[in-house]
């Protein structure tokens, strides 16, 4: 049905976005493009989890039976919810209701308008320092040619959000009380494909503060994860053959898993720990301070639970603050002794753990997850930065593609300075445009029945022709080729 659907809007599109281009001159149609996408992208400023079929304009979405012709909204009825009539629509594209204007969505288009574009904010050094390494290996990039992710990106797994509001609602806190200026709703929460940003992790970290009395609440939470909460990164961790290489790719593959700071993992004579640097400074803002550590302990405790077995116990916990008086772990939460004013946050415990064999090891298992994490961090590294919003701009009409003055325009900048961006990212205007094409073209030729014309139309060619040169060139194969084969 949903392809259905796919060929049928796409014909429909095509012919009124062709139609409608005709009567303009090509200098206006990224001017008349980057109106809407301006409006749309400050509104809701979200990256995309995946590469989708083309998204339908306000002017195209009013053209559909289900649309209230009155909506002020680019994407939704008048009701700001799909009528039924919509919902096969919106599955095919993948869209969802623009979000309230709530505090943390003001703070996002405040990020998007200067610290994203100038390079400085407060948690962007912490965001280098845990994200670049990590992807920059698997890519073979260095740090200085990676750009960090913004705090408002949207990037990782509402796991970490879903633990604190679950934790908080085993506690009679309301979801919509836990969930308050987040920006997410509680049916997007638990839903598959849901992303959400650091700045909304931590204002949700900073609302368990509020809304909680429990003295345990940041070890609560982290003790409520587990290495099935965290997909492929987990059940890669889950299934290695040894837990000294488990150590290495738990700390390399990190920005998998909704980074709120760095890990370090090390090795001595006698034990072997964990050290955890926060993203928030310590002078900033010292209670997420250190209800961000104490989380994060209680991660480390459960996921070694979890595969090195429940009797595991750490033999210290550090905390670089002195005891406070409101909440904190204590050792009879831990089974450890649990020093504070120390040099580091971390985690210690008897090196002899390492050389046990972990009961789930599976050596096939582990390698093809392992290549799916890669694929994951390659992933999350084409949505970071300037590239990443430019593939946004881009993929809200990839069939008549905003131009680059447009889209400099929509992300508040000048052309040179968005070309400079890019550069820094090793990519290009051209090549971003090329690449969302291709991405398009061979789902559409996998997963749909469409003809190579449309295909050639819903990306913006003027004819198949040209179509299919541009697929040769970027795959190397014609689009006949590259399409599975159909069953007899």
């Amino acid at each position: 049905m949903v392809d259905a659907l796919v060929i049928e809007i796409s014909r429909r599109f095509g012919r009124l976005t062709r139609k409608k281009t005709r009567s303009l001159k090509p200098s206006k149609v990224g001017t008349q493009l980057s109106s809407t996408s301006a409006q749309e992208f400050k509104r809701n400023p979200q990256p995309l989890a995946s590469v989708g079929p083309f998204l339908p304009t306000a002017s195209q979405h009013r053209e559909l039976p289900c649309c209230d012709k009155k909506s002020p909204h680019a994407r939704m009825p008048a009701t700001g919810k799909p009528t039924p009539a919509c919902l096969p629509l919106y599955k095919a594209f993948e869209l969802s209701s623009p979000p309230a204007p709530t505090i943390a969505h003001r703070e996002a288009t405040r990020w998007h308008s200067t610290a994203d574009m100038t390079g400085h904010s407060p948690l962007r050094p912490a965001l280098q320092t845990m994200f670049g390494t990590a992807v920059g290996r698997r890519l073979g990039c260095s740090d200085s040619t990676m750009n960090s992710p913004g705090p408002t990106d949207r990037l990782y797994d509402a796991t970490k959000l879903s633990a604190i509001v679950d934790v908080l609602a085993g506690q009679g806190i309301l979801h919509r009380e836990a969930l308050r200026d987040i920006g997410v709703s509680i049916e997007a929460l638990h839903a598959p494909g849901t992303l959400v940003s650091i700045t909304q992790l931590l204002q949700a970290c900073r609302t368990a503060l509020r809304l909680s009395k429990d003295p345990h609440l940041p070890y609560v939470i982290g003790s409520s994860i587990h290495v099935s909460t965290y997909g492929m990164y987990g059940y890669a961790i889950l299934c290695s053959t040894d837990f000294r290489r488990t150590m290495q790719f738990a700390s390399g593959y990190h920005a998998l898993a909704a980074p709120l700071g760095r890990i370090t993992f090390s090795e001595t004579d006698s034990d072997a720990g964990w050290t955890f640097d926060p993203i928030v400074h310590e002078a900033t803002d010292a209670r997420l301070y250190r209800f961000l550590v104490e989380l994060q302990i209680g991660i480390f405790i459960s996921l070694h639970r979890d595969v090195m077995g429940s009797s595991f116990t750490p033999s210290e916990i550090r905390l670089a603050y002195r005891k406070p008086d409101d909440f904190s772990i204590t050792e009879d939460l831990v089974g450890c002794p649990v020093r504070f004013g120390g040099p580091a946050n971390g985690m210690s415990f008897d090196r002899s753990w390492l050389d046990a064999r972990p009961q789930f090891g599976n050596r096939t298992t582990y390698a093809a997850v392992e290549a799916l994490c890669n694929d994951l961090i390659s992933d999350l590294s084409l949505r970071i930065g300037v590239a990443g919003k430019v593939r946004t701009l881009l993929l809200q009409n990839i069939a008549h593609p905003p131009t680059l003055e447009a889209i400099a325009e929509t992300l508040g900048t000048t052309t040179r300075t968005l070309r400079r961006q890019l550069q820094r990212q090793d990519t290009s205007f051209r090549e971003l445009l090329d690449d969302m094409r291709s991405q398009v073209a061979m789902k559409y030729l996998r997963e749909t029945a469409m003809t190579n014309e449309d295909i050639a139309f819903s990306l913006g060619f003027s004819d198949v022709t040209n179509f299919r040169h541009a697929f040769r060139r970027w795959t190397g194969k014609s689009p006949g080729e590259f399409r599975p084969p159909r069953p007899r």
